[in-house]
């Protein structure tokens, strides 16, 4: 049987291994990415109900946007077809940079309809890592007919939420606070402008970030507009709006908007006024708890300057003038994903320390077992 002294280091040997093993599994696992995958598929079908030829490209309608590529997600197209077949198409970009492809001229016959279906592959990569690469630059603090900074009441309003303060970042917390105390949720479409979202005191998503975004650039803070899906499972809806000209199912999924905002301490924020998940009372749930933090939010454009609320009621007036009618399904659908272990520097620095560490009071306890003490050998030697 070991001595004492020699039993007691080798528990002791044990007991620190499983400890410093443990460490390192949890250090492992920590700095390891979680990779999901979804695919996308749409499909449109476009009615001509009128008594008028239809060119697709004239009311844009031939424009299909691809999710981007960033730090955290990564998509690409899988197919495109029209009426069953493959489809001819070309990529482009646009006023925003944002990756479009754009369908061969397509004419629609009255009493006709033509059939629309792509798929997109998405994966995105948790937790994200985040860091935008983008500039904040003068252009995005300029307005235009979308970002109305030049509005007297919300100058005034911006102005007096802010009430005086230099710091960016209170700033930003004191306007946000005003739109999450003071905005009711509730949306429009066409979406309204967001000096009409002020006055009614009421926006949904986009509308409430568009309100946000004008409000920051009046005071200096740059910003801008994402635009994405959520991933929702066994959520399924239906909505009609147009005049019953546009009829659109979302299947696993919701289409969203939110902010990100520019301050000099923390760079770029995420900022989602109406959909977010931590929920502690404090404003700052609506930045830390920002539905592009969690898994299962997608980005598909950025709204630097493209108005594309005037677009969108652009469109009614189109879809009322031909009587043509659109019927769009979109679903989400995942499909699977993986762990990728990626041990940093100091995760392989704090194994290989374990490893050492365990050698070296291994040779100490043997060390212990074969010494034999001086007293001993002079008690022989008598």
């Amino acid at each position: 049987m070991p001595p004492p002294k020699r039993r007691i280091l080798l528990m002791s040997i044990g007991v620190l291994d499983a400890i410093l093993v443990g460490l390192s599994i949890i250090l492992v696992l920590r700095s390891s990415t979680q990779v999901l995958c979804y695919e996308l598929r749409s499909f449109v079908i476009m009615e001509n109900r009128g008594d008028m030829p239809i060119n697709l490209s004239d009311i844009d309608m031939n424009i299909i946007n691809l999710f981007l590529n960033t730090s955290w997600q990564n998509a690409k197209l899988i197919r495109v077809s029209v009426n069953g077949s493959s489809a001819s198409y070309k990529l482009s970009l646009d006023i925003d940079g944002n990756p479009i492809i754009m369908l061969e001229p397509i004419i629609l016959r009255p009493g006709s309809s033509i059939n629309i279906s792509y798929v997109q592959e998405v994966t995105e990569y948790y937790p994200r890592r985040f860091g935008l690469a983008l500039n904040p630059s003068e252009e995005l603090l300029r307005g235009n007919t979308l970002w109305q900074v030049n509005d007297a009441d919300l100058q005034s309003l911006a102005f007096r939420v802010c009430n005086g303060t230099k710091d960016d970042m209170e700033k930003l917390l004191s306007l946000v606070k005003w739109i999450h105390d003071n905005i009711r949720y509730g949306g429009e479409m066409p979406p309204r402008y967001p000096k009409e979202v002020y006055l009614a005191r009421s926006g949904d998503c986009d509308e409430q970030a568009m309100l946000l975004i004008t409000l920051c650039r009046i005071v200096g803070i740059p910003a801008f507009m994402q635009l994405g899906c959520v991933y929702i499972p066994n959520f399924r809806e239906t909505s009609t709006f147009y005049d019953d000209h546009v009829s659109i199912e979302l299947i696993n999924l919701g289409w969203h908007a939110w902010v990100q905002a520019y301050t000099r301490k923390a760079g770029w924020l995420p900022v989602d006024l109406t959909f977010y998940a931590r929920r502690t009372g404090t404003v700052l749930d609506l930045i830390e708890g920002a539905a592009i933090r969690n898994k299962g939010t997608l980005v598909l454009a950025h709204v630097y300057n493209y108005d594309y609320v005037h677009d969108a009621r652009r469109l009614k007036e189109l879809l009322e003038s031909y009587n043509l009618r659109i019927i769009e399904r979109d679903e989400l659908i995942p499909k699977g994903g993986r762990v990728i272990l990626r041990p940093g520097l100091t995760v392989l620095s704090a194994i290989s320390s374990a490893i050492i560490l365990t050698i070296v009071l291994i040779i100490l306890a043997r060390k212990e077992f074969i010494r034999i003490p001086t007293s001993n050998v002079m008690s022989a030697s008598l």
